[in-house]
Order: C-alpha cells, then sequence, then structure tokens
C-alpha cells in the first residue's frame, strides 16, 4: 500500500502542474483574443493662436494646425516600422508618415501622424509598440479616439488607421485641430 502512495504522488504533482498550466494558457487566451477595457472621456478643446499654420494632405484626407514655429515633413516609412509591410499574407503599400517637430530641433520628432493601410483592430495587435496594452475612449471634437497611454490615438476612418503619437502637449494641440478631409 504504501508504493501505491509514493507511485501517486508524482501523478497528483503532474496533474497540478496540468491545470495550472492549462489554467494560465485559458485565461491568455481568453484575454488575448477579448476586446480591451474602454472608458470615456471628453477632452477639452485647446484654443488655436491666429498664427498657427494647417497642414493638409488630400492624400490621406486630414488636416490639422500647428504652431507657426514648428516644421512638417512627409517621410517614407521603413520596413521595420510600427506596422510591417507585410500584414495576415497581404502586402500593405509602401506608407509615408508626417513628423512635426520644432524648427530648431529636428533631432526627432515632437509628435507624428502614421496613415496605416489595416484596420484598428489589425493595427492594435500588429503594432510592436502599443500592441497588447490597455485602451480607452475619448471623445475630441465630436470624434472618438482609441487611446493608448498618454501618447498615442488611433482612429478607423475610409478603410485606414490613423495614428498620432508623440508629445502629450504636442498631440494634444493636433487633436484639438485634427478634422478629416474626406
Amino acid at each position: 500500500m504504501k508504493n501505491s502512495q509514493q507511485g501517486l504522488a508524482p501523478i497528483v504533482w503532474i496533474i497540478i502542474a496540468a491545470l495550472v498550466l492549462g489554467g494560465w494558457y485559458v485565461v491568455y487566451k481568453a484575454t488575448d483574443n477579448q476586446p480591451l477595457t474602454t472608458t470615456n472621456k471628453v477632452a477639452e478643446k485647446v484654443v488655436v493662436p491666429s498664427d498657427w499654420k494647417t497642414y493638409l494632405t488630400e492624400k490621406y484626407g486630414f488636416e490639422f494646425q500647428y504652431p507657426a514655429m514648428w516644421s512638417v515633413i512627409n517621410l517614407q516609412a521603413s520596413s521595420s516600422d510600427y506596422i510591417p509591410l507585410w500584414v495576415n499574407g497581404t502586402y500593405s503599400l509602401p506608407r509615408s508618415f508626417v513628423g512635426i517637430y520644432p524648427t530648431q530641433n529636428r533631432q526627432d520628432f515632437s509628435a507624428r501622424v502614421d496613415v496605416y493601410n489595416v484596420s484598428l483592430a489589425t493595427a492594435l495587435r500588429d503594432n510592436r509598440f502599443i500592441s497588447n496594452q490597455d485602451t480607452a475612449s475619448e471623445k475630441i471634437n465630436g470624434v472618438v479616439w482609441t487611446k493608448i497611454g498618454v501618447t498615442d490615438y488611433l482612429i478607423e476612418s475610409n478603410g485606414q488607421t490613423y495614428h498620432i503619437a508623440g508629445q502629450s502637449d504636442v498631440i494634444n494641440q493636433i487633436l484639438s485641430t485634427f478634422r478629416f478631409t474626406k
């Protein structure tokens, strides 16, 4: 009888380990495919000075205003950038992004606007910098954005996902004037 009890101990530990690992897998997979938690917050509108410039892109159908002493540049995104060029076996056309920075300091961008040729769900899943993070909904100028952390805002429109990211003071200014033109 003592030998049969000793023979059961490893089996019991194996069963416990399998239950723990199985439970972890179920929880991990269940949360991986569930919609992320959202909350609603209405952002305050920023007062825009009259000397600000307007950036307009007809290609992507949006515009925003920015301080006159800043610069805006349109650049080609690299293949290793936020969203890979191949998504779900489909080639995503080479894309560009808009970099925004104070004119005297072009070493790095204070903010950027990316346009992805994928759905919002795909962008949230495949963008290695924001995937698997909690989201919230934030309504700005009547438009509901998906907010991630304090520096990333995304929205899907016209079959594309628009992603505004950067320093919070800069993106708040951009978001307060951002609008779709088509």
